[in-house]
């Protein structure tokens, strides 16, 4: 049982310890959030609301990072996502956030615009001396290679900062269907899958036992919400951050290492887990001890159990925000599968809307027996479904697959056909 009781809350309005830059390429940041407003990366070169490009780098007034989607200064996040991972990359409470935003509201982003916003980190730590220490990336577990997309990560190895991807969530071997960025060979990549709290690889993370190098906890993980909220995430998009996050710690504590010594130490203490043995390359799941104690104390499983996590007398075992959950765990072009739950009626069924390429598909699905074991461990608020898709739904190439609770869009993700 964990013994450290510390959460997001506890940390909200202290300042972080050192000048790590974690620069996090997503769908922005809730500005006002209490615990993120802490975590800023401030640019020393700015001079704040002045509309003048101070520092000369191109960029007016870039207090806190770049929206590349609209071209300005404004990194609020409106689809929640970047939030999410925003909390968890500074968990450990010793680097600051560099807000890159290349996603629109709709969790919509463009590999050019992913690309401008890599560059602008490796030019901040070359021509600006910005201590930019990781790039995290919980996006992209597709197939499309781009050689500029390449080429930009390469430049950020060139420039001694470590890119740490998501794996992807499709549950597929990515040593036989590469996913990118995560699979670009290029030596500051760390490539991130998603383990369940019985340290299982969980059924919707991509693995690899040469391109996925460890797992972490990837289920129902508590991080930031939208509005100055909390809630529950899960996905390998959440994985990667906790891996940023001890990365930012390793080079904190040991700034003159280069790439390949904070992979190697980060590598070589792995848990050693058997079940992985061939699912990843280092065979294991990131140690403990590089896991922030936050993280740790709110890590819960795909079906969680209370018993297993040591918390706050103001955490129950359901999730206590009114924010729409929804855990896939398989998605592919046969079935969705995973579980719902609605913290404003946490008392009623849950109905679903599924869209696909923003085509309502089906309406008002609701429980299954699939699993069933969620009512009886965490209460009747729970609900599992399985989902037949349907290939007509589908058209050859990159599919959207969303779902909705109401008006929230609580999950989005791609399939191949």
């Amino acid at each position: 049982m964990l013994k450290n009781t510390l959460n997001f809350e506890q940390l909200e309005n202290k300042k972080v310890l050192s000048g790590i830059v974690v620069a996090v390429v997503d769908s922005g940041a809730d500005i006002n959030h209490s615990y993120i407003s802490s975590h800023w990366w401030t640019n020393p070169g700015e001079i704040v609301g002045d509309n003048i490009d101070n520092d000369h780098n191109g960029y007016v007034d870039d207090i806190h990072g770049w929206n590349f989607v609209d071209n300005n200064n404004d990194v609020t996040d409106g689809y929640g996502h970047g939030t999410a991972v925003s909390g968890l990359a500074s968990a450990n409470n010793v680097d600051s956030i560099m807000v890159l935003k290349f996603q629109n509201n709709q969790g919509v982003g463009y590999t050019g615009d992913a690309i401008n916003a890599i560059n602008y980190a490796v030019m901040m730590k070359k021509n600006y001396n910005i201590n930019v220490g990781v790039i995290n990336a919980s996006w992209g577990g597709t197939t499309g290679y781009s050689s500029i997309l390449y080429d930009s990560i390469k430049n950020a190895n060139n420039a001694n900062i470590i890119f740490v991807a998501a794996a992807g969530n499709s549950g597929i071997d990515s040593d036989l269907s590469p996913r990118y960025p995560s699979c670009y060979d290029v030596d500051n990549i760390i490539s991130v899958g998603s383990v369940t709290s019985d340290k299982t690889m969980a059924g919707f993370s991509n693995y690899g036992k040469n391109s996925v190098d460890l797992a972490t906890w990837g289920t129902s993980i508590y991080s930031t919400s939208l509005n100055n909220s909390y809630g529950y995430f899960s996905g390998t998009s959440f994985s990667a951050p906790i891996v940023s996050d001890a990365v930012a710690s390793v080079e904190n504590s040991n700034p003159s290492w280069n790439i390949s010594q904070v992979k190697s130490y980060i590598f070589s203490s792995v848990e050693q887990i058997e079940s992985l043995r061939d699912r990843v390359m280092t065979g294991g799941i990131l140690n403990n001890s590089l896991v922030s104690s936050v993280v740790q104390t709110f890590k819960v499983a795909s079906t969680p159990v209370v018993s297993v996590v040591s918390k706050p007398a103001s955490v129950v075992s359901q999730p206590s925000t009114s924010v729409p959950i929804i855990n896939v765990e398989t998605l592919n072009l046969k079935s969705l599968k995973g579980w719902a739950f609605d913290g404003s009626k946490p008392t009623s069924r849950v109905l679903l809307k599924v869209y696909v390429n923003d085509t309502l598909v089906l309406r008002n699905v609701s429980a299954s027996i699939y699993r069933a074991d969620l009512k009886s461990k965490l209460g009747s608020g729970y609900h599992g479904f399985n989902i037949k898709m349907n290939s007509r739904w589908l058209h050859n190439g990159f599919n959207k697959v969303s779902i909705k609770i109401g008006n929230h869009e609580a999950y989005s993700n791609t399939i191949y056909k």
